[in-house]
């Protein structure tokens, strides 16, 4: 009754509006009571498969943890433990080196018995230590632990030598403080006409390197600067063609 009295109001206020009921609650709509029992029905399914899912999931997990477990006690064994014993008996052998003696005398006798009789014991031994290998190369190796982003950023060396924060400014007032006198444009373009007539042997042409040398207020980075900014002007143009 409720949802019909609140269409018929908003069909007064537009009759366009779609005649269909207008429902205050969920529970009041058509075809709910039956949506809920289907959800009565399917329910012990949803809740069979998902344990089902949870109970493989964790044993999964069980048998990848109890491998890892595995793989990694036979890795100790043949990485870790060889060489623990190696350094404990190198420590024994240099605090006790009398008894290390009286160890290895019966040894030194025994030596010359280690050798092969026959070619058959060859061939054995050498398939064992074939077989050996490839069970060396079959075994699991343990990848180094991935590095979260975090801590690679931590290691980053992160400089800041020479950073131009604003290279406009920079360059501008460093035309103002840097100028150049007649007295070394003159010397510049001497030294530039120069080093031109020289062989091509001796590289000086173009050696801004060189040319900063007879200019004591100048490096070779403004060299560089005030040649490629005058070589296209008339005057600088003139002056070269003089020398």
């Amino acid at each position: 009754m409720k949802e019909e009295v609140a269409t018929s109001l908003y069909v007064n206020y537009d009759p366009e509006i779609s005649t269909n009921p207008i429902y205050r609650r969920v529970q009041d709509a058509p075809g709910f009571a039956h949506t809920l029992e289907r959800h009565k029905v399917v329910k012990p399914y949803i809740e069979r498969f998902i344990r089902s899912q949870l109970r493989t999931k964790k044993r999964i997990e069980l048998e990848l943890a109890v491998r890892y477990r595995i793989y990694q006690k036979d890795w100790l064994k043949r990485n870790h433990l060889p060489k623990v014993k190696k350094q404990s008996k190198e420590l024994h052998a240099i605090m006790y080196p009398a008894e290390q003696e009286e160890e290895e005398m019966p040894q030194r006798k025994t030596r010359s018995r280690d050798t092969v009789r026959s070619e058959a014991e060859f061939q054995e031994l050498l398939g064992a230590m074939e077989q050996e290998q490839k069970r060396q190369k079959g075994l699991a190796i343990i990848p180094p632990m991935l590095v979260t982003p975090e801590e690679r950023q931590a290691y980053v060396f992160k400089s800041t030598n020479l950073m131009s924060v604003d290279s406009f400014s920079e360059e501008y007032n460093r035309a103002f403080i840097n100028t150049w006198t007649d007295e070394e444009k003159q010397i510049f373009l001497e030294k530039l006409a120069d080093f031109a007539g020289r062989p091509d042997r001796e590289g000086l042409k173009k050696n801004f390197y060189k040319l900063s040398h007879y200019l004591p207020n100048k490096t070779t980075r403004d060299c560089i600067k005030y040649y490629y900014l005058q070589k296209t002007s008339k005057s600088f143009k003139d002056a070269y063609k003089k020398l």
